[in-house]
């Protein structure tokens, strides 16, 4: 399979950013931690993470599931 460009390091420091501020956008996610990405590729990796993922809101809440 392909290479993963998000490791999981990468994962907890976007998961700490957002437990920082969970307004952050993700372009200022990818400024921060100078990520070659797309936004969809972060925007999965939120939602995988379990966080309820809201254009206009950021990211607000943890999901329950």
């Amino acid at each position: 399979g392909r290479t993963r460009k998000i490791t999981p390091e990468d994962d907890k420091k976007i998961e700490e950013l957002i437990a920082y501020n969970n307004k952050i956008t993700i372009k200022k996610i990818i400024e921060e931690l100078s990520l070659e990405v797309t936004e969809e590729s972060v925007r999965q990796h939120i939602v995988k993470m379990g966080y309820q993922y809201d254009r206009k809101k950021g990211y607000a809440k943890k999901t329950d599931g």
